[in-house]
């Protein structure tokens, strides 16, 4: 191989190496994130705005643990309806699910626990 060639390949590996570091890096951050409570409050605030907004009633959610890649938890959870009844309410929801599931467009939950 002459050495313009090598170069280009050389060139081409490193940038390969490069983005393929950058988009590892990126995953691990955004999964150290969501693990940060301060980052799973405004998660839980966002959920909670956006389905007041759809259901046009009071949605209050104490708390959600991302353990990612495969256990989401979701505390004191409490809908109401339009009239002012529970319509939903209960302390705990563990849900053991496969997430990288989720690229293939498939949920697939391994449990289920609901608490009170």
């Amino acid at each position: 191989m002459n050495s313009r060639v090598r170069k280009f390949l050389r060139s081409l590996l490193k940038i390969t190496a490069w983005i393929l570091g950058i988009f590892i890096g990126l995953l691990l951050m955004v999964t150290l994130l969501v693990r940060i409570p301060a980052v799973q409050k405004r998660l839980v605030n966002e959920a909670e705005k956006i389905l007041e907004n759809k259901l046009n009633t009071q949605v209050d959610i104490g708390g959600l643990y991302v353990n990612f890649p495969t256990t989401i938890e979701l505390a004191q959870f409490y809908i109401e309806d339009n009239a002012g009844d529970t319509l939903l309410a209960f302390d705990a929801l563990d849900v053991d699910a496969d997430l990288w599931a989720l690229l293939n467009k498939t949920i697939e939950i391994n449990s289920l626990e609901l608490n009170n």
